[in-house]
């Protein structure tokens, strides 16, 4: 008798997690259980039906984006990419000649994964100058395609990653 099992194994330094207990148990709270953040995100917007269909969730934070793939109502992949929607903010920043915090808020306010944006595309928007320089304006269709493009370029990555996955699932068939 052989007894086998198919396993999706997550796992972290130690030291960082260890860490991560530590500032929540100095706050005077309890841990009671670590779950990785793309699964966290997994159970609060996939349902049951698209997990059995097959579904590819990215989940795009600040300093990185987690992807999981589900077949078969099982998690199948996950990876956590280090390049994410910070790396936007500080895009902006650089084009836009801006410090952090007013690139952050135009990609909140003003981005869009879609270029041009599909309304508003020439209202203006006026944009602070670095180190006490004159303010800016472009336009929100301005802004739209920086940030449609640094969008298209972290789902290039993504692409990369789903590609090789794909490759080696079939080597293994």
């Amino acid at each position: 008798m052989r007894l086998q099992v198919q396993a999706h194994l997550i796992a972290c330094h130690q030291a960082w997690l260890k860490n991560l207990k530590n500032a929540v148990e100095h706050a005077k709270l309890k841990v009671d259980q670590v779950v990785f953040s793309g699964l966290a995100s997994s159970y609060s917007v996939l349902t049951e039906d698209e997990k059995e269909l097959g579904v590819c969730l990215i989940d795009i934070g600040g300093g990185t984006m987690d992807v999981l793939v589900y077949t078969d109502g099982a998690l199948r992949y996950s990876k956590v990419i280090p390049f994410a929607g910070n790396n936007i903010t500080d895009y902006l920043a650089r084009v836009f000649t801006t410090s952090r915090p007013e690139a952050e808020s135009l990609k909140v306010g003003y981005g869009s994964a879609i270029s041009p944006p599909t309304h508003n595309s020439d209202k203006k928007i006026e944009v602070a100058g670095l180190g006490g320089r004159m303010a800016r304006t472009f336009t929100r269709a301005q802004v739209a395609t920086v940030t449609s493009q640094c969008y298209n370029d972290l789902l290039k990555v993504v692409e990369e990653e789903l590609t090789q996955l794909r490759h080696e699932l079939f080597k293994k068939e």
